[in-house]
């Protein structure tokens, strides 16, 4: 009995990239890895990075904002930065904020811890 060879299908281009991090309390750890999303040699204009803070009582938050707020330095231009919240704290939720907001090709959690 011969069989028919299997072919893997054929895969589209990835035109942009979400990359969500849910934080909460985060402050410490935050400013690295968006220092390690920076230093991705994926083209940064292909690249959407959204922030949720989940009601953080330390400068997480801030520390979101001035990331967006930079997005126009040469070191980092991605294709778009936004600050989301999470109210409810609970990470599903903020899980879930990024999948209302992403319009990525693909999507990537990162922790931030």
């Amino acid at each position: 009995m011969a069989t028919t060879p299997v072919r893997p299908p054929a895969t589209a281009p990835i035109n942009l990239v979400s990359v969500g991090i849910v934080a909460y309390n985060e402050e410490g750890y935050l400013e690295h890895v968006l220092d390690d999303l920076v230093a991705q040699r994926f083209p940064h204009d292909r690249i959407e990075v959204l922030l949720v803070d989940s009601r953080s009582t330390d400068a997480t938050k801030a520390v979101m904002e001035s990331f967006a707020r930079n997005n126009d330095l040469p070191t980092h231009r991605f294709a778009c930065v936004q600050v989301l919240s999470n109210p409810r704290r609970i990470l599903p939720c903020g899980c879930n904020e990024l999948l209302r907001h992403f319009h990525g090709d693909v999507i990537i959690r990162v922790d931030a811890h």
